[in-house]
């Protein structure tokens, strides 16, 4: 007599045929991706207190900064608190990996960046970027750090981050209330010469922008001049970039 099995054994052989498959074949490209990149930077390896390029030519970074919101300015302070969106673009050779070694040929474009969480960033080199007259300053954290960051698989890094600054802006009031004024938004590094670091506006895209209709109840944002403020201290000479606000 022949056996003819019932459907339900027929879906319990094929879960079995189904569990029998190597574990390795559900390995996701991303997740070798991710181990690829966390390798790159294990400290046992890649030392994040070095700058790239470390006892060879400045390292280039790369720099826009778009004013997504502006005020308030007080006069008697005279201060100016703005929201800007800062972006950091500069190569660490360090960092190179190839996407061919970790996705099937001719799956995936292999000039596409890696998008990083903000757990990564700790793990980093980054520019010790700071504003120069700043009174005041934090990264937004809500709901989660806004930070972008992606890794390209040259070592291109790019960092976006928003934050908000409470800047000196020195006023003249002469003409109220039918004045205007001018005020300077400065960054440098804080400890690379430009020996070491040489901060520079994008090439590729335009370095100072500001969002449609940026205003105030005083002032209306109508121009932004980028500049450069490399200065030379005791220390050594630092280079530094500017934009002129003008209000």
């Amino acid at each position: 007599m022949c056996f003819k099995p019932t459907f339900i054994q027929l879906v319990l052989q094929l879960s079995l045929l189904v569990c029998d498959l190597p574990i390795t074949s559900g390995r996701t490209a991303k997740s070798a991706d991710s181990d690829e990149i966390r390798s790159l930077l294990d400290p046992a390896v890649y030392d994040k207190g070095k700058r790239p390029q470390a006892g060879g030519p400045a390292l280039t970074v790369e720099v826009e900064l778009v004013v997504e919101s502006l005020g308030p300015i007080d006069s008697h302070t005279m201060d100016i608190t703005t929201i800007l969106n800062l972006r950091q673009q500069w190569r660490d050779p360090r960092l190179v990996f190839n996407r061919s070694s970790i996705y099937p040929s001719g799956h995936i474009d292999n000039n596409k960046p890696e998008t990083l969480g903000s757990s990564y960033l700790p793990l980093l080199w980054v520019p010790d970027l700071r504003f120069l007259a700043a009174k005041f300053g934090e990264r937004h954290d809500v709901t989660t750090p806004n930070i972008l960051l992606r890794l390209f698989p040259d070592g291109n890094i790019l960092l976006s981050q928003l934050v908000t600054t409470q800047l000196k802006c020195r006023m003249d009031l002469s003409d109220f209330p039918h004045d205007s004024q001018r005020c300077v938004i400065a960054f440098d590094s804080y400890g690379f010469t430009a020996d070491d670091l040489i901060f520079q506006w994008s090439t590729k895209r335009n370095g100072t922008l500001a969002q449609p209709n940026v205003h105030m109840a005083e002032f209306s944002l109508t121009s932004l001049r980028p500049g450069d403020c490399t200065s030379t201290y005791e220390t050594g000479t630092f280079s530094c970039l500017k934009v002129r606000l003008n209000c």
